[in-house]
């Protein structure tokens, strides 16, 4: 069994405060994938970044917004380091990035890949485990399988990890509920007055075969204009499905990724730039 961490790392990037100095940000940054390398096991892994704008943006665009609304509500004035991190990471991690696209999309891509070629490295014929760590709902409990939420909150000022177990019936509960509600988080407003409560409630009976086409007709209801329901219900979808397949990336940004190269873990060591790779 070969271990492969598949990281999203956009969230690292922001760990410290105002009162941080960036040494003390990057040991901070150090000690955290230190961490998750050592509590997944990893024999290898990739750090997936985020840079420039999304195709989300494009999406949610609109005469009132012309930049776009997605995430136009986040605030990042706490940390003002982390274009500086996302190179650290670059430089020292290798981590990568892809014009477009998010990490949470590459990590969700990469973990529904029902194959990797590995075929010319012997070493690691066998079966390989692929470990999604994140810290993102969205991408936790969205895609089936056990995962590591490496930023868990335990009390008031005490942070941890912890492995979560996505079924499948439940990841598409939460991309449901989604639909249903929004995400208030990335500025994707879908049925106002539904929350949590009521999403549950309207999806307490509900199977998993036709599951997008009742919540189509949900949207009709409220909009009371089938185009205009049609409309909101593909942008939202759009906005809020992460992109699993070839064919999702080709539609949302015209081209298939290239596969990342995985780095391999030096063992008993901290990480260095000298860890050795290897390319798919």
């Amino acid at each position: 069994m070969v271990n492969f961490a598949i990281i999203d790392a956009d969230s690292i990037c922001y760990l410290g405060g105002k009162e941080d100095s960036l040494q003390q940000i990057l040991e901070k940054v150090d000690y955290k994938i230190q961490e998750i390398l050592d509590e997944t096991k990893a024999d290898y892994y990739v750090l997936l970044i985020s840079k420039g704008k999304y195709f989300r943006h494009d999406i949610s665009k609109s005469k009132d917004t012309p930049e776009g609304s997605y995430k136009s509500n986040r605030s990042y004035t706490a940390q003002q380091w982390v274009k500086t991190i996302k190179e650290y990471l670059i430089v020292k991690y290798k981590a990568v990035w892809y014009p477009k696209l998010e990490a949470d999309d590459m990590a969700a891509w990469l973990m529904n890949k029902k194959e990797f070629d590995i075929s010319n490295q012997p070493k690691l014929w066998g079966t390989i485990n692929k470990i999604l760590v994140a810290k993102d709902k969205d991408l936790l409990y969205s895609i089936p399988g056990k995962h590591l939420n490496f930023s868990k909150k335990l009390g008031p000022e005490e942070w941890g990890m912890e492995w979560i177990e996505t079924s499948e019936e439940a990841a598409s509960t939460f991309k449901a509920t989604q639909l249903l509600m929004g995400d208030s988080s990335d500025g994707i407003e879908a049925l106002k007055g539904i929350g949590p409560k009521k999403a549950e409630k309207i999806l307490e009976f509900w199977t998993q075969d036709n599951i997008e086409g009742y919540i189509l007709n949900r949207y009709i209801e409220y909009y009371k204009d089938s185009a205009k329901a049609i409309y909101e219900f593909q942008k939202n979808y759009r906005l809020l499905h992460m992109l699993t397949t070839d064919e999702d990336m080709l539609r949302e940004v015209g081209y298939i990724p290239q596969l990342p190269e995985f780095q391999k873990v030096v063992k008993e060591e901290i990480i260095t730039n000298n860890v050795n790779k290897i390319e798919f």
